[in-house]
């Protein structure tokens, strides 16, 4: 937050503007911030399937919201946090977790934030907004119109061991 303060400071010494154009007051639904989400991030099959996370924090950090990284607390605590503000708000994530868990955690603090409210994510954490939020960041990364294209199945191989075979069909 000391940042933050500093940050906004610079930002009012050079007249730059640094509002979070989608912050939130009042709660939209799970459909209205997917909506929201996929808008202000121009969400397309090339970014969901190449972007790395520092792309990702690009993005992110287009819509004016700060992104830290922390190092000195266990994924297992927390593996995000979202601060909401009308100006610069915050998400910060593990830099602990793998590429893909840092990921996720970006969308789910950035439904936090579409939510209006702060957040904190972590394995502890079973209250319905994390739920809400977990849900919304696997709805972006993984829509259910794709899971239902999906089959998976355990076959043999000529060495009769097993295998599991996931086939995705267009």
């Amino acid at each position: 937050k000391r940042k933050r303060g500093f940050l906004l400071d610079i930002a009012e010494k050079l007249n730059k503007n640094v509002e979070f154009k989608y912050y939130q007051e009042k709660a939209p639904n799970k459909t209205e911030i997917i909506n929201i989400i996929k808008d202000s991030l121009d969400i397309n099959a090339v970014k969901l399937n190449n972007y790395n996370v520092n792309q990702w924090i690009r993005e992110f950090e287009s819509l004016n919201i700060l992104i830290f990284k922390f190092y000195n607390i266990k994924p297992d605590d927390i593996n995000g946090y979202a601060f909401n503000n009308r100006q610069l708000p915050l998400i910060g994530i593990n830099n602990r977790n793998s590429d893909k868990e840092k990921i996720f955690s970006l969308f789910n603090e950035y439904a936090h934030l579409l939510l209006g409210k702060d957040g904190i994510s972590g394995d502890y954490n079973r209250e319905k907004e994390e739920e809400l939020c977990n849900s919304i960041a696997s709805e972006i990364l993984l829509p259910s119109k794709e899971i239902k294209n999906i089959k998976i199945s355990n076959k043999y191989d000529s060495n009769n061991t097993k295998k599991l075979i996931i086939e995705v069909f267009k």
